[in-house]
């Protein structure tokens, strides 16, 4: 008897497929920037730092306005004059002081299997036939 291939089969191996293709060609390419802005008019990289509070930059070599990206619009001073938010990729997360912690409940099934393991070697011991 023949095996049918249903549509919705077809449908499936097909956007697996592609799936899988865009996967392997963000793992396998060169990574994407997401930092670089370019001008809308001439195609020149723009600098972030001239951005203006409205996230409008302003092209030197032909002057047309490009709107920075949103990721990149965010607001730099929030209420009070204080920064809205403060990410510091540059600092390495909070160490904990301990690296490794053994379990309370591990740790006395750990003593009480050696106290019947040392229990059971003078046992042994005090039977062996001399």
């Amino acid at each position: 008897m023949a095996r049918a291939f249903l549509r919705q089969t077809m449908i499936a191996l097909r956007a697996r497929r592609q799936a899988y293709r865009i996967a392997t060609d963000f793992l396998y390419d060169q990574p994407i920037d997401v930092q670089t802005i370019a001008c809308r008019a001439c195609g020149k990289r723009l600098k972030k730092r001239r951005m203006s509070a409205k996230g409008w930059i302003r092209c030197r070599r032909c002057g047309v306005f490009t709107k920075a990206p949103p990721h990149l619009r965010t607001p730099r001073v929030g209420p009070y004059g204080r920064p809205a938010f403060a990410l510091d990729y540059g600092s390495p997360p909070e160490q904990p002081g301990r690296y490794f912690e053994i379990p309370s409940d591990f740790a006395i099934l750990m003593v009480t299997s050696a106290i019947m393991l040392l229990g059971a070697l003078i046992v042994l011991l005090i039977t062996w036939p001399q």
